[in-house]
Order: structure tokens, then sequence, then C-alpha cells
């Protein structure tokens, strides 16, 4: 039997089974895949997350994929007036809900407007279709490749990964072709069909001197601002990072200082001590913000998140934190970092709006290989940090 390489982590999983349903529809050669997973801007002016949209003869379909392995997607799992209301205000003449196992009968029952096509599908209604065209192991975006403990090597490619000694896992009795390996190995299979054309960008090209980093490096020839390379790591750096006010994970850090590990719990009670009415998602936000940029540790213990301050952490909250120190981490951070060279060099707007739209429009020649992370909120927070702290 052929499997498929997912993630191991439940969330992954979840954004995998999107771009496999996607990758399943693209290869059909019935349908059209328009729009990956995004953030897509409405005729409204709205911006709605969208799983994806495809499209055949007969119309354009907005996609909602749900991977839960114990049970049915739902009304309450799905929002369906939502994705009703995202459906027209992206031009979508229906919606195909793609769940695992399948959907609820509160869903089924839900009365969508009667200009929509709405259908219903499990992955056992795509399952053997799709698994006809594999033989071997193939990642969520179909693309295949024989996998040993200790390699990878594409079958469409040249391309070959090597890693230390990993052993796929079967996802679960019920879905046999599915198997799992760490999120981050899973993400670089994934992308294995591109590294001939990271090779190739890598070896022609121009130097260009950046004045913000005051480095001289080589831009590759290419259809987008980003080369490869740059479009995966700030991909991976963006990833965890949600919109905060400076003046909340200043106040974090300065909180964190006064002990020397600790849980969200432990910082919250003392970021109330200290004035602060921060809930719990808030200050997990901050501390998740300060591990990106190198501040903070995190570690797991038990079932529990823990965070400490790194040397360059504690340097920033010695007596009171210093701004001047923060604003020069912040300076070394990619995403933002990417924000500032195309709102100085590219006249890209400092808005929100501006930033999603330029990163959708860099990130798109790599497509589903690469995928911009940026959505309203990580965009209007990099905007506010820009404001606070360009000089």
């Amino acid at each position: 039997m052929p499997h498929i390489v997912m993630p191991a982590s439940a969330t992954e999983q979840g954004h995998a089974f999107e771009d496999l349903i996607l990758s399943y529809y693209q290869k059909s050669g019935c349908y059209i895949v328009r729009e990956w997973s995004s953030y897509l801007h409405g005729t409204s002016g709205k911006w709605w997350q969208c799983d994806g949209i495809v499209e055949d003869n007969q119309g354009r379909y907005l996609v909602e994929a749900k991977f839960f392995r114990g049970r049915p997607a739902t009304v309450r799992d799905v929002d369906p007036h939502r994705r009703q209301s995202a459906a027209q205000d992206l031009d979508c003449t229906g919606i195909l809900y793609i769940s695992l196992n399948g959907v609820d009968s509160d869903l089924r029952k839900w009365t969508h407007t009667a200009d929509l096509v709405v259908r219903f599908l499990a992955w056992t209604d795509l399952r053997d279709d799709l698994l006809s065209n594999l033989s071997d192991h193939a990642s969520v975006l179909l693309d295949e490749f024989e996998l040993t403990p200790t390699r990878a090597s594409a079958a469409q490619s040249t391309a070959t990964l090597h890693f230390d000694a990993i052993t796929a896992r079967p996802l679960s009795p019920q879905f046999p072709e599915f198997v799992t390996v760490p999120d981050s190995l899973e993400r670089w299979l994934r992308r294995m069909p591109r590294f001939p054309q990271q090779l190739a960008q890598v070896s022609s090209g121009r130097f260009w001197y950046d004045a913000l980093t005051e480095q001289a490096t080589l831009v590759p020839d290419r259809a987008s601002d980003l080369d490869l390379q740059q479009a995966w790591a700030i991909q991976d750096t963006i990833s965890g990072y949600a919109s905060r006010t400076y003046n909340a994970v200043r106040a974090t850090a300065q909180a964190l200082s006064t002990m020397d590990d600790g849980l969200i719990d432990d910082v919250q009670i003392e970021l109330h001590s200290m004035g602060w009415k921060t809930g719990r998602a808030g200050v997990r936000d901050s501390l998740n913000f300060l591990v990106l940029l190198g501040l903070v540790h995190k570690w797991i213990d038990g079932r529990k998140a823990r965070y400490a301050l790194l040397p360059l952490g504690r340097a920033y909250t010695i007596d009171e934190p210093d701004d001047d120190l923060f604003a020069a981490v912040l300076k070394m951070w990619l995403p933002y970092r990417a924000v500032c060279k195309a709102i100085a060099e590219r006249n890209v707007p400092a808005t929100a709006d501006g930033i999603l739209n330029y990163f959708k429009t860099q990130y798109a020649p790599y497509e589903p290989y690469a995928r911009s992370l940026f959505n309203p909120n990580k965009a209007d927070g990099l905007i506010r940090l820009y404001r606070r702290f360009k000089r």
C-alpha cells in the first residue's frame, strides 16, 4: 500500500490535510486550484481565512477541510454561517466540505442560501482514486519519494534529503495509508521537489548591498523579491507569532526576569502584581514572541510549557528593559527585516493590507511548496513594531 506522510502533531495534521485535498483536486485533471490555504481579500474589503478555492467547468468552490480522527465534523467545528459569508464575498458558487470522518447530521441539515452549491465529502470518497495513482511514499502535495530510515529521494527529480535515523509511524489502524514523522521533517520532505530550484538560484544572480544589514548578498535570478531559501526561512520564523503591543511584550519579559523559570500562570500572576490584567492567551503570545526573537527559551515539562530568559534576554531585562537592545534584536528577526525592506525598497504601504498583499504576491511563484503565513493579525503587529522602532 502507498503511504502519505503526515506531520506528527494534530495541529499540523489539519493544515497538511488541507494541502492533501487541494493537491488531489489539482492532479485530478478536472479542477484547478485558484487559491491555496491563505487569507484572501473579499469584494467587501474584508479578509477571510480559507482552506482553499478550486474551480471546474461548472463553478468556483470554497474548500473547508477538517481532520478529526475520531469523529465527524460538526456545525461548531465549521461555522457554516461564516463559511457561507466567505464564499459569497470571494465570488464562489459553492462550498466543498471535506472531512476525514465525514460530517455530522447537524451540518448536513444546516440551511445554506439556495444560490450556493454545497457538497459534503468524507476522505473515503476520495481515498481509492487518490491512492490509485501512488506506488510509494508521497508527501501531502502528492509528490512521490523513496523513504528509508536515513534518506528520502524524490521520484521526479534528483533531490535527496538526508537525516538521522527516523521511522515513519502509522497514524491509526483506521487509516493505514497515513504515516507520521516529526513536523519539521515532514515540512522538508514536502519541500524536497523544489531543492533543485534553490540550487539554481544560488548559482546565478547578482550581488546586492543591503543598507539595513550592511552586508552584500547574492540576489538570485527569480520571479519574486524573495529567493526560495528566504521564503522558507520567513515562513518558518513567523510561524507562532501573534500580534502584541511592544509594551505588553516588554512587561512580560520583565515579569519573567523575576523567576528562574516559569509557567504561563506564574508569569501572569507576576504581571497582575505589576498592574497588568493580561489574560493567559496574551501572556502566551508575548512569551512565544520573545522565544522567536531568541530572548527566551521554551521547553515542555510534562504537559506544560516552561519559559526562562536566555543570556540575551537577561541582558535585555537588567534593571529596566533596554528598548535599544530590543530594537537591535528585532532588526535581525527575518519577518520584521523583510517588512522593513519591502517598505523602504519596494514602496509597500506601511499598512496591514499593504503587507498582506505584498507577501501574497511574493510567495505566489513558490506555492504550494512555500506559503505566506502573513495574516491580518501578524501584519498589524509587524506594522505597529515598524512604527515604534523605525529609524
